[in-house]
């Protein structure tokens, strides 16, 4: 099991996350979690509550699922305005 975190690379007011549905398909996929509604102020991580979600991905292997949850993590964009 491995889980990859979501954070933001700008500040902004979140307009749309895409890639959730996508995301969950892709094999060995085993949860995704967006956790920010649309119209919050996302901004580049300064601690842990910063993240804005995780993708989380299983195999028999550490590496595989740690590279599952790295592609899946890909498919989500968060769509910002900025502020």
């Amino acid at each position: 099991m491995y889980a990859q975190y979501l954070t933001s690379h700008s500040t902004g007011k979140l307009i749309k996350v895409t890639g959730k549905n996508r995301s969950s398909r892709l094999p060995g996929v085993e949860e995704v979690f967006i956790k920010p509604k649309k119209g919050k102020i996302l901004h580049p991580p300064l601690s842990m509550g910063d993240r804005y979600g995780y993708v989380l991905a299983s195999s028999d292997n550490k590496e595989e699922a740690m590279s599952i949850a790295k592609e899946a993590a890909k498919e989500i964009r968060f769509y910002i305005e900025p502020v």
